[in-house]
């Protein structure tokens, strides 16, 4: 994106720190409030809910989960599924949309619409990193990318830089001169991440469309059955119910998808690239486990093993379980994962297949070492073994932090 870009959009000022309440004003009874599940370092617990308080939720009926919260689940809200062509949006913080452009603005900003019902999300391009229908174009390298389609369905790219992303399209200054193309005409787009200062504090919300955001809380409206939250660029935004499928937690975690994992076994391809890829499941396409996209993690295929040199000590938590893209194959193998450190096994799952739920393993580490995520065919095939490690996490030992990545 032009750095000039920085002169046209107006600047949206930040949301100052707010005192959460545990239970909004307006909140209902404990009977009327939605059901949901606490993931904690402890196991899963259902309970209504009842507020947001201190970076955390709270239960309708008084109770005090066990153990930390990692991450919250509401298994009434039905999965939504884009329809074909529906765009994908990548902001530079990692968070991913799904929808279309908006055909409104609030304020000086355009909007975004999910597919999920809420309503249009205010959106700063300033955040914005690539977009493209069902999927996402390569990153751009050293100048901003537009691919526009043509009536014959051929599709045209242009270099340049982006100027301005509107709701009617955007306006990209290529070589030829500035295009102006309605987003119909659009096939994709792909800009240099600006340099953003990403908030504290924030959570994943997870959307019942698949897409996730990052974003911090700001209170529940038990009335309106709305997540009141501040998008990562200021504001505020009301989200309800319906469109969200969990929200995860962030603060107070070290996130380790990023960390510098080595990757010390994976299958060789001759034609298909089998490396684990971050982020990503072993196809390329975005982690899936039971219809639930994650924001992060490692997609392998076993038999494979990962491994993280960790200083100290801590509570590692991880999601695992078999993609779904192997939802189309024919007889796909279980997988078994198995979390060790150094050589003592920690934490095993029975062998898990397609279709089984994912199980989130709490691994207690009482001291440093060589942390190895290993994957294994439960059985004498390897076929359709597409193993995904989601939400890799480490909760501080004490007050002092725990195992944090070398």
């Amino acid at each position: 994106m032009n750095p000039g870009l920085h002169l046209l959009l107006a600047a949206v000022p930040a949301v100052a720190p707010a005192q959460e309440p545990a239970v909004p004003s307006g909140s209902g009874p404990a009977s009327a409030a939605p059901r949901a599940v606490w993931v904690t370092t402890a196991g899963r617990e259902t309970h209504p809910l009842g507020g947001w308080a201190d970076g955390a939720p709270v239960p309708a009926d008084g109770a005090r989960p066990a153990g930390a919260w990692l991450r919250l689940e509401f298994p009434d809200v039905r999965r939504v599924e884009p329809p074909p062509g529906a765009w994908r949006l990548e902001l530079v913080d990692g968070s991913l949309l799904r929808g279309a452009p908006g055909h409104e603005r609030v304020g000086d900003l355009p909007t975004w619409r999910l597919v999920a019902a809420a309503p249009p999300l205010p959106f700063d391009s300033l955040w914005l990193l690539r977009q493209g229908r069902d999927r996402l174009p390569p990153r751009a390298a050293d100048e901003d990318v537009l691919w526009l389609r043509r009536p014959t369905g051929a599709v045209d790219e242009h270099r340049g830089w982006l100027l301005d992303w509107r709701p009617e399209g955007p306006e990209f200054e290529a070589r030829a001169g500035v295009l102006e193309p309605s987003w119909e005409e659009v096939q994709a787009l792909a800009v240099l991440g600006e340099r953003v200062e990403e908030p504290t504090d924030v959570v994943w919300l997870e959307f019942a469309d698949g897409g996730f955001l990052a974003a911090r809380v700001l209170g529940w409206d038990a009335a309106a059955a709305t997540l009141e939250v501040a998008p990562p660029w200021g504001g505020r935004w009301g989200v309800p119910l319906a469109a969200l499928a969990g929200v995860r937690r962030r603060a107070g975690l070290v996130e380790l998808a990023d960390a510098p994992w080595l990757v010390r076994r994976a299958p060789e391809g001759t034609v298909l690239d089998w490396r684990p890829k971050r982020g990503r499941s072993v196809e390329g396409r975005p982690l899936s486990l039971a219809g639930r996209v994650c924001p992060d993690g490692w997609g392998v295929r076993a038999p494979s093993e990962l491994a993280l040199a960790l200083d100290r000590p801590g509570t590692f938590a991880v999601t695992v379980g078999v993609d779904d893209e192997v939802r189309d194959f024919v007889d796909p193998a279980p997988v078994r994962f198995r979390v060790l450190l150094d050589d003592v096994e920690l934490a095993a799952t029975p062998p898990l297949g397609h279709g089984d739920r994912p199980r989130t393993l709490v691994v207690p580490l009482d001291r440093p070492g060589l942390l190895r995520l290993v994957a294994e065919p439960a059985g004498p095939r390897a076929a359709g073994t597409h193993a995904d490690w989601c939400d890799l996490l480490l909760l501080p030992a004490g007050d002092g932090g725990g195992g944090r990545p070398r």
